[in-house]
């Protein structure tokens, strides 16, 4: 049988204990997870910053296209 603590299952269980308001906050927000690892996954997902939105160009005007020519 095989007694190594998965590193993921060890980095999870660290952070709940360090810190234990984030690790309520998530249980609360997520009841149906039910490993520490899955409510560190979950955590580890909410931090990642939102994905920048694409810059929107306008189309130049006719008077416009003649001078960047």
């Amino acid at each position: 049988m095989d007694k190594d603590i998965h590193p993921g299952d060890q980095q999870a269980a660290m952070w709940a204990a360090a810190d234990e308001a984030a690790f309520e906050e998530t249980r609360r927000l997520h009841p149906r997870v039910r490993t520490v690892r899955g409510l560190h996954a979950k955590w580890k997902e909410a931090q990642r910053p939102e994905p920048k939105e694409a810059p929107v160009y306008e189309e130049p005007t006719e008077a416009e296209r003649h001078t960047l020519r």
